[in-house]
């Protein structure tokens, strides 16, 4: 939409879906020499050239200068001018050609810029009710805002959904892996268990081997002192039976001896026998 100027010569940006267009006219006079700023009106025409040239953020620059110094009707239209070119600024940052992640990186970059823009754009209205582009642009920088948001919010939600799917699948895990440290100590203790066991049946087979081993040598012990104290006796019977012979022996030759001297002395008294030849 074309607007008439001020007497000045100034110029506004015309509102477009999702898009703004530049109307550019004849620029303001030059400023008066020896003033430190150029007047409102020049930073405006300033704004509008560097906003055709693509150069938003130096256009929305000028445009709030002039906004904020220019008179009434000049500043209404710096404010729609400043508004819409936050708008246009915030159009690249959600394109639909753009992957996914990268939309969602800059949506908040795109949200505060909308919020900026609406801001401006309402300004603008409170400044021109009659306005019309103003309330067009504000009303599609309020959609996309009101758009981006949603998108935002369902982001925040399914990544909440997605930590709070991860937490459940971390304590899950978490149970489960301290349901297989627990099924292992119990395990473990399982086995100490059986361990402990065969540990007891082989030192209850064992001291029982070495109480049968120890009977067993008391037993030999025992069959070896009987054999000793048979063989004592058979040894004992045996000398007693020698000693006996040695005593009848002895005995004999004391008897065989009395014998030859008695027999020696009875010849010796009995007169020879007369030789017969």
């Amino acid at each position: 939409m074309t607007r008439h100027d001020a007497p000045t010569t100034m110029h506004c940006l015309a509102a477009a879906p999702l898009a703004v267009a530049l109307l550019l006219g004849q620029s303001a006079a030059p400023p008066a020499a020896g003033k430190d700023q150029p007047p409102p009106e020049v930073r405006y025409n300033e704004g509008v050239a560097l906003y055709r040239e693509g150069r938003l953020p130096e256009a929305k620059e000028r445009f709030g200068d002039a906004a904020a110094r220019a008179r009434a009707e000049v500043a209404a239209r710096a404010l729609y001018n400043g508004g819409t070119t936050r708008y246009a600024e915030a159009l690249p940052l959600v394109a639909a050609d753009q992957p996914e992640e990268a939309r969602a990186a800059l949506r908040p970059q795109a949200i505060a810029a909308l919020e900026e823009a609406l801001q401006t754009l309402k300004d603008a209205m409170r400044a021109d009710p009659g306005n019309r582009d103003a309330r067009v642009n504000a009303e599609l920088a309020h959609r996309l805002l009101k758009k981006l948001r949603e998108e935002e919010q369902q982001q925040e939600q399914e990544q909440e959904q997605e930590q709070q799917e991860q937490q459940e699948q971390e304590q899950e895990q978490e149970q489960q892996e301290q349901q297989e440290q627990d099924q292992q100590q119990q395990d473990q203790q399982e086995q100490r268990n059986q361990q402990q066991q065969r540990n007891q049946q082989q030192q209850e087979q064992q001291d029982q081997q070495e109480q049968r081993q120890q009977q067993e040598q008391q037993q030999n012990e025992r069959r070896q002192e009987s054999q000793q104290q048979q063989a004592e006796q058979r040894d004992e019977r045996q000398m007693s039976r020698s000693e006996i012979e040695r005593l009848l022996q002895r005995v004999r030759e004391r008897e065989r001896a009395r014998l030859e001297q008695l027999a020696s002395r009875t010849r010796g008294q009995t007169s020879p026998a007369p030789r017969d030849w």
